[in-house]
């Protein structure tokens, strides 16, 4: 039976996740987190989507098993193609961040050009571009497909000579087309927000989606009654489908402190809804 105790699942393809985790050890320092990184299958961008669906629903099928008691789908790639079948098969919370980025950025921009840049899956799909213009119809939006940064981040290449080149010839149309507001629409991309910041200058606003969701988790625990109470330290636990040893090293140098226990695991194949 879940309880107020119950840890919170979050997930990614890989580390980028671990930006959402880091706001919810920040916003909510009494939670107990349980991460899964999907690291034998990153990235996600290229793959189809009924692969996605087929890894994103054994990934959820391992983490209520482990008794979360809500799961923040920390990747934008599974919150744009899955997150309503998700809603319909769980009873418990489960939060996307293609909302909250959107819904934030609007609040940002003052000349209704906002640009994203996300992996190729998230930009086929228009998950952000419908969500925008659905709330305002004027806006323009100018999206890029960015395949080569959720690797450079994977290992963890944050401030390479390569992956500031790379970062510019993404960077440049979206500075052409005048935008005022980016979103950095895969949670590997906060890892990058200062050399983003640098290339695209003062006049941008940087919308990383995971302030938003973290808030939408936090209220939606509160209203439930499901807020942990317990004062003890929280036993934060990583699984991975990859390299534990790898995942240790990267995150530990992301996050910003020490990444452990990890466990290397294999999902349950072809879960029964």
């Amino acid at each position: 039976m879940l309880g107020k105790n119950n840890p919170i699942g979050v997930f990614d393809s890989g580390v980028g996740g671990l930006t959402v985790a880091s706001v919810i050890m920040r916003e909510m320092p009494r939670e107990t987190i349980y991460y899964y990184a999907d690291t034998g299958n990153v990235p996600y961008g290229p793959k189809s989507p009924e692969t996605i669906r087929k890894l994103v629903f054994e990934i959820l099928d391992f983490l209520v098993n482990k008794g979360v008691k809500a799961i923040v789908m920390a990747c934008n790639t599974s919150s744009a193609l899955v997150l309503p079948l998700l809603k319909a098969q769980f009873s418990i919370p489960i939060i996307g961040v293609i909302e909250p980025g959107a819904r934030t950025a609007l609040s940002l921009s003052r000349n209704r050009r906002i640009g994203v840049i996300a992996n190729e899956a998230t930009v086929r799909s228009n998950a952000y571009a419908g969500m925008l213009q659905q709330d305002d119809g004027s806006v323009v939006v100018k999206q890029e497909a960015c395949p080569l940064l959720v690797p450079l981040v994977e290992k963890g290449e944050i401030r390479s000579a390569e992956t500031r080149e790379i970062l510019k010839s993404y960077l440049k149309p979206l500075s052409d087309e005048k935008i005022d507001t980016l979103i950095m629409g895969c949670t590997h991309y906060p890892f990058l927000e200062e050399p983003i910041a640098e290339i695209l200058g003062e006049g941008v606003c940087l919308v990383n989606p995971a302030e938003k969701t973290v808030a939408v988790l936090q209220e939606s625990l509160k209203k439930t009654e499901f807020l942990r109470v317990d004062d003890s330290p929280p036993e934060h636990r990583y699984f991975v489908s990859g390299d534990a040893d790898e995942f240790r090293r990267i995150g530990s140098r992301l996050l910003g402190r020490v990444v452990e226990p990890v466990e290397k695991v294999t999902p349950v194949k072809n879960p029964v809804f």
